[in-house]
């Protein structure tokens, strides 16, 4: 693989190939955008195309061969001067017992090897992978390092929140924007790559949301679309509940998301303890429902939805379905998000909205 390779966001992908061919390279880049549209993949080939011993050039630019020695050791993880950081699971205090984080120790660590010479390549490349995640103390050890650049180093901030970064941090940092891949996009990249048939991508990629990572995954697990379905059920059950269903429905919502964690990539939420992970996991795929049955309440084609692909939620169902409801429940659910990325207690938080909502309704 390689930049050519990327499904989408050709204009940050032609900076970078121009970068490599004029050796114009920035010390540091943050590459901002939504999860699991390829960010960390973009990183991994640039890193590549940097340090190709056989550069390939088009009209864009200079691109990995993706055959020598220095892209074969990038792709197997080998290379001493390309490395990958990712947040870990910490067990200290304050900043430090955030669950997952980039700690302080790491930071360093990258700060003290930056500072030698490269072993077999032109560029150090440090990928700093969910770099939001890390502590106050290490975000600033990143400020350090970049205040004080080494030569024939870069360092690369991958981040889907960069707001929560300082913003000296980001400032110190040239910008690369990721944004969500078109939906045509998406499933012309399927059909050429896994071979799939032209109304299947076109289901994949609708249900990834512009997620080219996701849309690869629903490809790869034939489970995955069973949960989707199942996902659409609860949203059903959830619009016709009563008061006293607000306490079984929080296990329904975390097996859901159970289900769809075991079977698709999570992006950054890997970084929360399993139960949380699940719950968010769940609101997640109700909200991409809820979403479409929206859409389709006030008029939108059930053909341009994920709904009447799958032959789950056809139009005259989701019609008895009040917008100002399913509005209703969007908003319910991404508060409940809010509190549970904020650590408030997963089934308390869930039974809360549940209980919100159908009061509401009732």
């Amino acid at each position: 693989m390689a930049l050519r390779d990327i499904i989408g966001n050709a204009q940050a992908i032609k900076m970078l190939k121009r970068a490599c061919a004029t050796n114009m390279v920035a010390h540091a880049y943050a590459f901002c955008g939504p999860m699991q549209v390829g960010k960390q993949t973009a990183a991994l080939q640039f890193a590549k195309a940097l340090n190709c011993l056989i550069q390939a050039s088009d009209e864009d630019g200079a691109d990995s061969c993706d055959t020598c020695e220095s892209c074969r050791r990038i792709d197997l993880g080998t290379s001493l001067d390309v490395q990958l950081i990712a947040p870990t699971q910490s067990h200290g205090y304050g900043d430090e017992a955030r669950g997952f984080s980039i700690r302080i120790d790491e930071m360093r660590r990258m700060r003290s090897d930056a500072m030698l010479s490269a072993r077999h390549s032109r560029f150090k490349v440090y990928i700093v992978d969910n770099a939001e995640l890390a502590t106050e103390e290490a975000a600033n050890c990143i400020l350090k390092t970049l205040e004080e650049p080494s030569p024939n180093v870069v360092i690369i901030l991958v981040t889907a929140n960069p707001t929560a970064l300082p913003r000296t941090v980001i400032s110190r940092c040239q910008v690369v924007r990721f944004r969500l891949v078109p939906v045509k996009e998406i499933a012309e990249a399927l059909v050429r790559m896994k071979g799939i048939n032209e109304n299947e991508a076109m289901l994949y990629a609708r249900l990834s949301y512009g997620r080219p990572g996701l849309a690869f995954a629903y490809a790869n697990s034939e489970e995955a679309i069973g949960a989707v379905k199942k996902a659409f059920g609860l949203l059903n059950e959830i619009m016709n509940a009563q008061l006293i269903d607000a306490i079984r429905l929080p296990e329904q919502i975390i097996g859901l998301g159970a289900e769809l964690s075991a079977l698709l990539p999570t992006g950054g939420a890997e970084f929360v303890e399993v139960e949380r992970r699940q719950a968010i996991r769940g609101i997640d795929m109700l909200l991409e429902c809820a979403r479409d049955a929206l859409a389709i309440a006030f008029g939108m084609h059930p053909y341009e939805t994920t709904a009447q692909l799958i032959n789950e939620m056809p139009a005259s169902e989701v019609a008895t379905h009040k917008p100002q409801r399913l509005a209703r429940l969007i908003d319910t659910f991404m508060e409940a998000r809010k509190y549970l990325l904020l650590n408030a207690n997963v089934q308390l938080a869930l039974e809360t909205a549940l209980l919100q909502f159908i009061g509401f309704g009732s």
